[in-house]
């Protein structure tokens, strides 16, 4: 509304303009800006195509009148006899017998040929044109408004007031003897002009003078004009419409996908992830498209994961903490205080293990920092945190080369964090032995990443399945989208448990889509 408000108040200045035309701040969209992009693409098309052949055109018109005029001119050239030419050297002789015979013979040429305005005689004396021979009468008398037209023709002896420099064809017609044409079309105040010239010569060949015609091209620049005006009158009528209909396909290919999308992410903005983007077609927009798709479903998955993480761990907790609280109230109604203060300090220990499950899933949630901070020392934090938390100790040694894949991180700190819940949860270790090291070239990051973490736990069966606990079954669910191998050994009763995990290093350039594969656990650590 605004920039409508500055246009019909004339207040649009150049930067709005802009705006309104590139930034899209007012009220033109995309598909219009693509459409007087290509209108006006099209519009210099054509001009410039107009331009070459109206150039093109020019040059060939100039050069068959250019030849046709120049075989006119060499054809009379030779019927005018040189000797009595070279007599004539003063305006007093223009009476003459030989005068009025050569004057009547281009007359009558000028007279059969229609296309020659102006032909006449002339020589050449200090790199001057001196006319001789003049069959018009009519050059300038009517410019000047003259009653006697032989006042207005040239005489014998006049020489053009031009610089030798407009007429270098003549000179070199007259020193070499061949005949030639202007190069260029020539404009005086006469008109628009194609000029040919040709040598005179006596009977023994020597060159007594030159035969001079002008053709005007005034009607051909004028008929080229007339094509220039009908090709654009045929381009606003024609090509014009189908540029803008091209357009408005183009567009409406192009800002379709691009609108559903749009779509797409305003629904999941609201929290609807069951709209999936339809874009059927093999380019860009297509594969953004299974990408959004893709993205849309991996939000889905992380919704579950932490849906799954907050019900078996702080919402079990909170759950077992009112029903103490419960047991608490009843116990202090019986006065018996001393089993109520135990259920009260059991209570603190569970909302201190509910906070710490809370902060860690929080913790999980910031990928990013997981991809911008060295690994190592994500890992080493990660086992002080156990350390401090649950009073087991932890000999740990990490080296890893500096240039994981991101995925791999994220996915492998997530296992680590799984495997040290249930230790923490259930195998009443009173230290842990962590490894994980690289074996291969650092150089390429191709090998093995290894991970082994022992413990002196109670240990557990890892053939048997353990109804209500997921810990297993969400490594699993984690590692089977990677290419790599586990192996755990682990017993009833008291002793070590040992879980080696091997996850291969590709090169920089595959995609890091699997890593750990072909994982087979069930049951909880």
């Amino acid at each position: 509304m605004d920039g409508l408000k500055k246009i019909v108040y004339n207040k649009f200045s150049r930067t709005d303009f802009f705006r309104f035309m590139f930034k899209g701040k007012y009220f033109l969209s995309y598909r219009t800006k693509i459409l007087l992009l290509l209108g006006g693409l099209g519009f210099i098309f054509v001009l410039g195509t107009i331009i070459f052949i109206e150039n093109r055109l020019e040059r060939i018109v100039r050069r068959q009148l250019a030849e046709k005029l120049l075989a006119i001119v060499s054809s009379a050239a030779e019927s005018i006899p040189g000797s009595e030419h070279s007599l004539l050297v003063s305006s007093e002789q223009e009476n003459s017998p030989q005068y009025q015979r050569i004057k009547s013979y281009l007359q009558n040429v000028r007279q059969r040929f229609r296309e020659i305005k102006y032909i006449y005689t002339a020589r050449i004396k200090n790199n001057q044109l001196i006319f001789v021979v003049d069959a018009d009468t009519s050059r300038t008398a009517g410019e000047k408004n003259l009653t006697d037209p032989s006042a207005a023709m040239v005489h014998i002896g006049d020489i053009y007031d031009a610089n030798p420099e407009k007429y270098p064809e003549a000179l070199a017609t007259f020193y070499d003897g061949v005949a030639r044409t202007t190069s260029r079309i020539v404009h005086d105040r006469w008109g628009t002009w194609l000029s040919a010239f040709a040598p005179i010569r006596d009977q023994s060949g020597r060159i007594e003078g030159i035969l001079c015609a002008d053709m005007s091209v005034d009607n051909v620049l004028t008929a080229v004009g007339r094509i220039r005006r009908e090709v654009l009158i045929l381009y606003l009528l024609i090509f014009l419409p189908g540029v803008i209909l091209a357009g408005w396909l183009i567009g409406r290919k192009l800002f379709q996908p691009i609108q559903k999308l749009a779509r797409a992410a305003t629904l999941i903005s609201f929290g609807d992830y069951s709209r999936l983007v339809k874009v059927e077609s093999n380019d860009e927009l297509g594969y953004l498209s299974e990408v959004f798709n893709e993205m849309a479903h991996k939000i889905v998955r992380e919704r579950g994961r932490l849906a799954d993480e907050l019900h078996d761990g702080p919402a079990q907790v909170l759950a077992s903490i009112n029903w103490k609280l419960d047991m608490v109230s009843r116990l202090i109604k019986e006065n018996r205080l001393e089993e109520a203060n135990q259920l009260v300090a059991s209570n603190q220990q569970l909302l201190i293990t509910a906070i710490a499950d809370i902060r860690k899933s929080i913790y999980e949630l910031h990928r990013q920092e997981i991809s911008q901070v060295h690994f190592q020392d994500i890992v080493k934090k990660h086992l002080e945190d156990f350390t401090q938390e649950t009073g087991i100790k932890v000999e740990s040694q990490v080296t890893l080369p500096t240039d994981i894949p991101v995925e791999l991180k994220i996915d492998l700190y997530r296992i680590i964090g799984e495997i040290f819940t249930n230790i923490k949860k259930h195998s009443r270790a009173s230290w842990v032995q962590f490894n994980l090291h690289f074996t291969g070239d650092s150089d390429k990051s191709t090998g093995d990443l290894v991970l082994s973490i022992i413990n002196d736990g109670t240990g557990f069966d890892p053939d048997r399945t353990y109804p209500g606990h997921f810990g297993l079954k969400s490594i699993k669910n984690r590692v089977r989208s990677f290419g790599g191998t586990i192996d755990i050994s682990s017993s009833r009763g008291p002793g070590k448990t040992r879980i080696v995990l091997t996850i291969p290093l590709k090169t920089k350039n595959d995609l890091w889509t699997k890593v750990v594969n072909s994982l087979s656990l069930e049951g909880e650590l």
